[in-house]
């Protein structure tokens, strides 16, 4: 697994999303090994200074590679989940049960 950077090893596009401020939403597209989730989780380090902060992945792949990325801050590493956990979870507490049918799943 490569080496996570530091703040002083950003570019300067990876340091104006990293700087930017926290009560502004922001949406980081890019290629793969772009840096977008290495960003996600600088962001969501900075904001858990402040509070709570969830961190949600598209996938078990990314959610397993920010839990290792956010070891050293446990309440954070607590927080990582797949959206689908996450919207999963919310249908449960309000009692409804969730099943996805991933056959004919589609984005509108």
């Amino acid at each position: 697994m490569r080496k996570f950077p530091s703040t002083t090893e950003l570019s300067s596009e990876q340091r104006e999303i990293y700087s930017a401020n926290l009560d502004k939403a922001l949406l980081i597209v890019g290629p793969p090994g772009t840096g977008k989730t290495v960003m996600a989780i600088m962001r969501a380090q900075r904001m858990s200074q402040d509070g709570d902060c969830k961190i949600f992945m598209w996938n078990k792949t990314l959610e397993a590679y920010t839990k290792n990325q956010t070891n050293t801050h446990e309440s954070l590493k607590k927080s990582v989940s797949t959206l689908e956990a996450h919207i999963k979870q919310k249908f449960i507490a309000m009692g409804e049960p969730l099943n996805i049918d991933y056959k004919n799943f589609s984005f509108p």
